[in-house]
């Protein structure tokens, strides 16, 4: 990108109360961001199709043998604990169900679009995964603490939540790493801090983001939300959940989100933990263990090697 967000509005090539994502010369680049590989896409579209089968899914998944293998290996981890191996896709299926395989498929193609870099300091990427584990892992502990039935979806939610995060680094580096660094300096919310340098937070860009990839409703909303619960109705509590597992993640120092606002719960999360007579606390060995058992999720995603055939 040859003139930053900043100097642009430094030229008056940009109005300064202008949002980045209002910017179409500079964010023209979001629109040719990598798409979702073409067997996540099927694997989505196949769950979304009611008159699909379990067979339609497997060997979907089983032709991309990469892949395949990577969901083999994570299945088998202790982290989803099965006392036997499994070893195909089509039982995996059947043992799993097309909600944890969306999950474990998507996972592991989004790291994979945005591998973490290997430099460290106030902001890096490889800490944001972490922290973005952290978060998934403790937003599906939650809703399965509160009774829901998508904890899976959950997991996802906040294993993107900050995905928006990412974009700002890759396309507006200079603007994002200010509003990091105003964060750390101000002890801001680094939405807010976002907001103020470039009009719009990685809420919304990440929200943009799932949209652009046809993720379900649940989920771009709960990341465009998760910071602004206020604002929200129809998916406060799917907010409230990734909000409060990305507010454990950073009390248990699970890498980091860039965000170095004082730790506080918005009252909207607080009111639902209230509700379930749930203690934010008594998740935390739970999330600790799965972070531990799950760090494999985004090995696998960011590895470049081939991996074994596998059969369906």
């Amino acid at each position: 990108m040859s003139m930053s967000y900043l100097k642009r509005i430094e030229k008056g090539l940009l109005s300064r109360k202008k949002s980045v994502l209002e910017d179409k010369a500079l964010f023209h680049s979001i629109r040719n961001l990598p798409t979702l590989p073409f067997v996540t896409t099927k694997v989505m579209e196949t769950m979304n199709n009611p008159r699909s089968s379990a067979s339609d899914l497997s060997k979907i998944i089983s032709s991309d043998e990469s892949l395949a293998a990577k969901v083999l290996r994570l299945v088998n981890s202790a982290y989803y604990g099965f006392p036997k191996p499994i070893t195909t896709i089509s039982h995996a299926v059947t043992i799993l169900g097309f909600n944890t395989l969306r999950t474990i498929v998507v996972g592991i193609s989004v790291s994979g679009l945005f591998p973490g870099k290997s430099e460290e300091g106030i902001f890096s990427r490889k800490s944001l995964w972490l922290h973005n584990l952290g978060t998934a892992v403790g937003a599906k502990t939650l809703a399965r603490k509160i009774g829901r039935p998508d904890s899976e979806e959950m997991f996802l939610a906040g294993l993107l939540h900050d995905v928006g995060k990412i974009i700002l680094e890759e396309y507006v580096h200079e603007e994002f790493m200010n509003a990091v660094e105003n964060s750390h300096s101000q002890k801001i919310p680094l939405f807010m801090a976002e907001q103020k340098i470039l009009g719009a937070h990685h809420g919304e860009v990440g929200k943009y983001l799932a949209d652009h990839w046809k993720l379900p409703a649940i989920l771009s909303e709960a990341i465009r939300w998760h910071h602004e619960l206020e604002n929200t109705k129809e998916f406060q509590e799917v907010a409230a959940i990734v909000h409060t597992a990305n507010h454990l993640a950073r009390t248990l120092k699970i890498g980091n989100s860039g965000d170095f606002s004082p730790l506080t719960i918005h009252p909207a999360a607080a009111s639902m933990l209230h509700h379930y007579n749930i203690n934010p606390e008594d998740l935390t060995d739970e999330i600790k263990w799965g972070v531990k058992e799950c760090k494999a999720f985004l090995e696998m995603g960011q590895e470049s090697e081939k991996d074994p055939k596998t059969t369906s």
